[in-house]
């Protein structure tokens, strides 16, 4: 990634029909994983969450 990696994160949403995202707690805690969720969010995209630890209850 060259540049702002916020920036490179719109730029992935904008060019994707579908966003997989890959749940953990520390992604949950990410700030840069909040803000590249509610773009894809407030963008309309397709948003498939994978929770990949099988103690974490999303919040």
């Amino acid at each position: 990634m060259h540049g702002s990696t916020l920036v490179a994160m719109a730029q992935a949403i904008e060019d994707s029909d579908i966003i997989l995202f890959c749940v953990t707690e520390k992604y949950s805690q990410s700030l840069n994983c909040q803000k590249e969720a509610e773009y894809a969010f407030v963008r309309q995209k397709i948003m498939i969450p994978l929770l990949l630890q099988s103690n974490y209850k999303p919040t």
